[in-house]
């Protein structure tokens, strides 16, 4: 099942970055005049001797030299940068209104599907795979579907009409096995960036009502498969059925031995050995 992105976030027209640099601009002016006493004394001279201000006044003005710039400088620079989206930026800010909406729809759109999806039975583990075509439901052509294993199963749902579900249900003794292989490609206009993907593709071979049908996957499916019914994958039954192969004739040659062994004992007669020796060879 697809994952969910994270939420987008909408842009602002004041903007988060120009607020935290200008609070540290107003941070590192208090600690200059907290700290620098150089600072402190041009401050002093012009606010206690050009001014005439207080002792006590001055103390007033450091407090105030202290925490007003953290506060005031990061006003000031969102409010030049709200200006700057409401009239120089406006058309590129639009923009990213506009990319947010989009994103956001998408979002909404996965997030009900998803809980449909769950709703109507297809669990969260299930994977996604694209099926170029099929000899059996043309409706699922070039179509992302859901498919999962449920009760010896191999279950798949159309992604975008999830109401469907179990659109298609394979039992596993019923799929012969599934290969990559070429594929034809007519009359098809493929770029080489995609090419190495097209050529190749996935079958899925099974007996469907005693009729013999084909699903064919983009390449990502052969992972997907190869997880769910990995006693399918071609190589393995390949090598199944060859070990099978190779029991029935060890079997084989034991009886024949056996029979060999009862004819030299007088025990059958020739065409009896004969006989039997046909019906066990044709067993392997």
């Amino acid at each position: 099942m697809s994952k969910l992105d994270t939420e987008p976030t909408p842009p602002d027209y004041m903007g988060v970055a120009p607020g935290c640099l200008g609070f540290i601009i107003g941070g590192i002016f208090s600690l200059l005049i907290l700290f620098v006493d150089s600072i402190q004394e041009k401050f002093y001279n012009f606010f206690c001797y050009d001014l005439g201000l207080s002792d006590g006044s001055w103390k007033i003005i450091v407090i105030i030299l202290i925490i007003i710039p953290p506060i005031i400088i990061p006003t000031i620079c969102l409010l030049i940068n709200f200006t700057l989206n409401k009239t120089i930026y406006k058309t590129k800010f639009e923009n990213r209104l506009k990319e947010y909406n989009i994103k956001l729809e998408k979002y909404n759109l996965e997030k009900v599907l998803n809980e449909q999806i769950i709703k109507n039975g297809v669990p969260e583990t299930a994977k996604i795979v694209i099926c170029n075509r099929s000899s059996l439901i043309k409706m699922i052509n070039n179509t992302e579907l859901y498919v999962w294993i449920k009760d010896d199963k191999l279950c798949f749902a159309n992604k975008y009409h999830s109401i469907i579900i179990k659109l298609l249900e394979i039992h596993i003794d019923d799929i012969l096995h599934f290969l990559k292989q070429h594929r034809e490609i007519h009359n098809e206009i493929i770029t080489s960036t995609d090419f190495q993907s097209k050529k190749e593709e996935i079958t899925l071979e099974f007996i469907n009502n005693n009729k013999y049908e084909q699903l064919f996957f983009h390449i990502s499916a052969y992972d997907i498969l190869k997880d769910l019914i990995p006693e399918k994958e071609i190589q393995f039954v390949n090598d199944k059925n060859n070990s099978q192969l190779i029991d029935n004739c060890t079997t084989v040659y034991e009886k024949l031995r056996e029979l060999s062994r009862l004819k030299e004992e007088g025990i059958l007669t020739d065409e009896e050995f004969t006989e039997k020796k046909k019906k066990f060879l044709s067993e392997v």
